[in-house]
């Protein structure tokens, strides 16, 4: 976090769309062959069910719902894995929702000296 409140990752976000790009943005490469673990995660992600309170990751039965409509069974290993990327975006969702809660407290205190 960068003392204005921005991360890192918004102020290289912020030059991008003023034309000056970092390779920091795009990440490090997925492997070819783990490609299709990724777009299977994005399918189960698209359709996960959710509870109107907070961002969820998909559950054991979205997983299944999504085996039975594209035919494809995922293996021991494939299934950990959605899973683990399903628990990394948990958590970028729940340090940017804290972020914009500390963000929008800072907002209000300062309205408040004024």
């Amino acid at each position: 976090m960068e003392s204005d409140g921005a991360t890192r990752r918004e102020h290289l976000e912020a030059a991008a769309r003023q034309g000056i790009r970092s390779a920091r943005l795009d990440g490090p490469e997925l492997p070819d062959q783990l490609a299709y673990l990724w777009g299977y995660w994005r399918e189960i992600h698209a359709g996960r069910t959710q509870n109107g309170m907070a961002p969820a990751r998909a559950s054991n039965l979205d997983i299944l719902a999504w085996e039975q409509l594209t035919g494809i069974r995922l293996r021991r290993w494939e299934y950990r894995a959605v899973m683990a990327i399903g628990g990394a975006w948990l958590r970028v969702q729940s340090k940017e929702q804290e972020r914009q809660r500390r963000l929008a407290e800072a907002k209000t205190r300062a309205r408040g000296l004024h």
